[in-house]
C-alpha cells in the first residue's frame, strides 16, 4: 500500500492505465480534492508522484476521465477539464450552478453515451442529474429525478448505481423508466463507486465495500468494510483499487483481477 498522497481533503479519482504495461502499473490518476483538481504521475517512477495541481475546479468532490478530457463534480457544478497533456491540465469548459437550475453540490459522476450522470445534494434536495457532454466544450443540463442525498454513481445496462447517505441504491436509469429495480445495500454513508465487472466497489465512511450486482434486483455483499478510513471515492484498475480518503490517497491490493 502506498499514501496517503499530499493531494488534501481528497474525495474521487480516476485512474489511466498505461497502455501495454506489463506491471499492473497506471499511467495517471487524476484527483478530486478539496483544493481543486491533481493529476498523479506513475509512468516514470515506481511509486506515485503529484505532478499538476492543484486546478482551480473548486472544491471537488467527484472526478471521471474519458477520452482527453476529466469531467469533476464540484460543489459550484460540473468542471471539464483537457487531459490530453496530463502534466499540464486546463478547463476547457464549465455548467456551473447558476447555468443549471437549481443544482447546487455536486458531488460524483459517471459519463456514458455522451451524456454525464451527476449525483447530487443540498440543501434544496438531492437529484440524479444528466448532462449532454457530446460537445465537452459546451456540455448542456439534460434530464433530471430525485433520489435520497446522492453522492456518487456508476452507470451500466440502464442501471444507476448510487451512493447516498444510507446506503447503495440501484436505481433505473433509462429514458423510459422501465428497468425495474430499485433495491438498497447496507454500506452505511456512501461517498463513491465504481463498477468492475459484476462488482460493485463502493467507498463509505465506514471504509471499502464489494458489492455483487450480477443480479441488479438483487445485489449481494461480498466483502466489507476494509480499513480505508473515511473513504470517498474509489477506482479499481488491473488488481489494485485506488481509494481517496480524507487521510489522502490510498492503494489497496486486491489480490486478484477485478
Amino acid at each position: 500500500m502506498w499514501g496517503p498522497l499530499d493531494t488534501g481533503d481528497t474525495r474521487d479519482v480516476a485512474v489511466v492505465a498505461a497502455p501495454g504495461a506489463r506491471l499492473p502499473r497506471p499511467a495517471n490518476a487524476f484527483v478530486a480534492s478539496s483544493r481543486g483538481f491533481f493529476v498523479v504521475d506513475w509512468s516514470l517512477a515506481q511509486e506515485p508522484v503529484v505532478v499538476a495541481g492543484p486546478l482551480p475546479t473548486g472544491d471537488s468532490r467527484g472526478v471521471f476521465a474519458f477520452g482527453d478530457h476529466a469531467y469533476v463534480a464540484a460543489l459550484t457544478g460540473l468542471h471539464v477539464v483537457d487531459i490530453s497533456s496530463p502534466w499540464a491540465p486546463s478547463v476547457e469548459a464549465s455548467l456551473l450552478v447558476s447555468d443549471w437550475s437549481d443544482v447546487e453540490d455536486s458531488r460524483g459522476l459517471f459519463v456514458s453515451d455522451d451524456h454525464a450522470f451527476v449525483a447530487t445534494c443540498g440543501i434544496r434536495g438531492a437529484r440524479l442529474y444528466t448532462a449532454d457532454v457530446s460537445s465537452p466544450s459546451r456540455p448542456e443540463p439534460s434530464t433530471s429525478r430525485d433520489i435520497d442525498c446522492a453522492r456518487a454513481v456508476a452507470v451500466s445496462g440502464g442501471v444507476a448505481h448510487v451512493a447516498t447517505d444510507g446506503g447503495l441504491r440501484l436505481v433505473d436509469a433509462t429514458p423510459r423508466g422501465d428497468a425495474g429495480v430499485d433495491p438498497e445495500v447496507r454500506t452505511g454513508a456512501s461517498n463513491g463507486v465504481f463498477l468492475a465487472g459484476d462488482v460493485l466497489y463502493v467507498a463509505s465512511r465506514e471504509g471499502l465495500y464489494m458489492v455483487d450486482v450480477t443480479l441488479p434486483i438483487s445485489p449481494e455483499l461480498i466483502v466489507g468494510p476494509l480499513p480505508t478510513g473515511d473513504s470517498q471515492g474509489v477506482h479499481v484498475t488491473e488488481r489494485r483499487a485506488y481509494v481517496a480518503s480524507t487521510d489522502g490517497l490510498y492503494v489497496v491490493d486486491l489480490g486478484c483481477d477485478p
